[in-house]
């Protein structure tokens, strides 16, 4: 489990490596992330290695428990970590056969099963519009978005 000193480190030096990027951004701060994994409804858990740090949470789908990923910072922003070793990590300290990570990280490596639409709870779709005219939607996806970001979980 990371420590607040751990997450103050990490939020500060990932926003530094990534610099000016694209698009609106999420900015994470220590004391956000520490306010946020402390709801007592979530039992949030924060992972950390040497270049990822992954806040976690476990939830069950008809009796099956399940990790679900609702964050990943990566240190390095030139790096490209698969999805599956960030999955096992939350699977074996959830104690849980499956993981579940939906989002956009561009510095994550996706992989793994696709759900089935017939067994989604629910549509989960970023739609972005512009509210004026000289601007593309395109410019308004954030290359980031993952369950963290919109309350999902």
């Amino acid at each position: 489990m990371g420590t607040v000193e751990e997450m103050s480190v990490w939020c500060h030096e990932v926003r530094r490596a990534r610099g000016v990027v694209p698009g609106p951004q999420r900015e994470w701060d220590a004391e956000e992330l520490l306010w946020r994994t402390a709801d007592p409804a979530h039992g949030y858990e924060v992972l950390v290695s040497d270049g990822v740090l992954a806040v976690i949470h476990a939830t069950s789908f008809h009796g099956l428990r399940v990790a679900v990923i609702v964050k990943v910072f990566v240190r390095d922003p030139t790096a490209s970590i698969g999805i599956s070793l960030v999955a096992t990590a939350a699977c074996n300290a959830l104690r849980a056969p499956m993981a579940l990570y939906a989002g956009l990280n561009p510095n994550l490596r996706l992989g793994g099963l696709q759900i089935p639409t017939r067994l989604r709870p629910s549509p989960l779709n970023l739609i972005v519009k512009s509210l004026v005219a000289d601007m593309k939607p395109s410019e308004l996806v954030p290359d980031c978005f993952e369950f963290l970001d919109f309350d999902a979980y």
